[in-house]
C-alpha cells in the first residue's frame, strides 16, 4: 500500500488499484472528484463521480469546465514535448469510434506548431476502397470497421514517396459517393515536418510496421473514464456509445435505433482490431471531460423519448438522466466535444 499527497491531490495504491482523489478548490469548497482507478497493462481507466459532478456544477460550471478543458490540453503539452525531444517524424494516432481522435490530432498539430514544426495530418480513412470493393461482412453488410477497409498498399507507396522523394500526392475519400479519388492534395516534406497519421487502425502492425524506414511514436486517444452514481454505472465503452448517439443524429442523419444496429460490429471490430494493440502505445490521451454527460443530456433523453425501443439497449439512460443539465454555451471553441455537437 502507497500513499501520497500534495496540494491539490491524493492518493494510495494497492496491487492495480489506485484510488485518487482530486480536490478544486473554487475558495467555496474542496470536492472529490476521481474515484477508482485500474490497471489494464499500461493502460489507466478511472470512474468519475457524477453525484460529486453534479456539485461542481450548480457550484461554479464555468469554472469546473474550464478546469475539465485544461486537464485534457495538459495530457496535449506534454505529449507534444515528448514527441518533439524524440525527434520523431511521423505520429501514428489511433482510437476506436467517438474517441476524439480528429480534435486531438489537430489540437496536437498545433501544440508542435509552437515547436517550430509544419504538422502535416492525414486521415487512415483517405485510404478506404471504393465502398463498392469493401470486403463484405457474413450479413451481406460492408465491413467498414475492420482494417480490410483501408488499402494498405496504398497507403505505403504514397508516404514512401513523400519520405524519400519530399513530395508526393495523396487521395481523398469521398463519403457521398464512397469513391477513393486519387492525387487530390499535394504533401511536401522537410527537416520540420512532422505528419500525423490519424484512424481507428493506426496502431495495427498491419500498417505501422510498414514505416520501420522511419522513427514513429505511437499514441491511443480514448474516452478512458466512465462514470458511476449510486449502483449506476457506465463503462467507457457506453460513455463512447453515448457521444456517438448524439453525434450520429445531430451531423450524420441516424436514428438511436439505427446507430444501435450499427454499433454491434463497431464493438466486434474493436475487440478484434484495436483493442489488442493499445499496448504498444508511447503515450495514452485520455479524451473524457467530466463535464460531458450534463453537456449531452439533454439531447439523448430526448432522443430517447422519440425512439423509445432504443432505451432497452441503453440501460445506462438511468444515469444520464441523474445528471444535472449544462447548456453547450459555455464551451471553448475549441473544446473536443464539438466533435459530437452542432454548434
Amino acid at each position: 500500500m502507497k500513499y501520497k499527497h500534495d496540494n491539490n491531490s491524493c492518493f494510495f495504491r494497492h496491487k492495480n488499484i489506485l484510488c485518487d482523489i482530486k480536490l478544486f478548490d473554487t475558495s467555496k469548497s474542496f470536492v472529490l472528484i476521481y474515484m477508482c482507478k485500474i490497471s489494464e497493462g499500461n493502460l489507466k481507466r478511472d470512474t468519475l463521480n457524477l453525484q460529486e459532478i453534479n456539485h461542481e456544477l450548480q457550484d461554479d460550471a464555468k469554472f469546473f469546465v474550464a478546469s475539465c478543458e485544461k486537464k485534457y490540453h495538459d495530457q496535449l503539452d506534454k505529449v507534444a514535448k515528448e514527441i518533439v525531444t524524440s525527434a520523431v517524424k511521423m505520429v501514428f494516432l489511433a482510437g476506436p469510434t467517438c474517441a476524439g481522435k480528429t480534435t486531438t490530432a489537430k489540437l496536437l498539430s498545433e501544440d508542435l506548431s509552437k515547436y517550430g514544426y509544419r504538422v502535416l495530418t492525414v486521415s487512415m480513412d483517405d485510404f478506404f476502397y471504393n465502398y463498392d470493393d469493401t470486403p463484405d461482412l457474413p450479413n451481406g453488410k460492408k465491413d467498414l470497421e475492420s482494417p480490410r477497409s483501408i488499402n494498405a498498399d496504398d497507403m505505403t507507396r504514397c508516404f514512401r514517396k513523400l519520405f524519400t522523394e519530399g513530395e508526393a500526392d495523396f487521395p481523398k475519400y469521398d463519403f457521398l459517393t464512397g469513391k477513393n479519388i486519387p492525387n487530390v492534395y499535394h504533401l511536401t516534406m522537410s527537416d520540420k515536418t512532422i505528419i500525423i497519421l490519424e484512424g481507428l487502425h493506426a496502431l495495427n502492425p498491419i500498417f505501422f510496421e510498414k514505416f520501420s524506414f522511419i522513427k514513429c511514436f505511437r499514441i491511443y486517444a480514448s474516452a478512458l473514464s466512465g462514470f458511476k452514481i449510486g449502483n449506476n454505472v457506465m463503462s467507457t465503452r457506453d460513455f463512447r456509445l453515448l457521444r456517438r448517439t448524439v453525434r450520429d443524429y445531430k451531423k450524420r442523419g441516424y436514428d438511436p435505433l439505427e446507430t444501435l444496429d450499427m454499433w454491434k460490429n463497431v464493438v466486434r471490430a474493436e475487440d478484434e482490431f484495436i483493442v489488442p494493440y493499445k499496448d504498444t502505445a508511447d503515450a495514452y490521451i485520455n479524451t473524457t471531460h467530466a463535464n460531458e454527460v450534463a453537456i449531452y443530456r439533454d439531447y439523448f433523453l430526448k432522443l430517447l423519448e422519440e425512439y423509445p425501443t432504443s432505451r432497452a439497449e441503453m440501460p445506462f439512460a438511468t444515469l444520464v438522466e441523474k445528471s444535472v443539465s449544462l447548456d453547450k454555451s459555455v464551451l471553448p471553441d475549441n473544446s473536443l466535444l464539438w466533435e459530437f455537437l452542432e454548434k
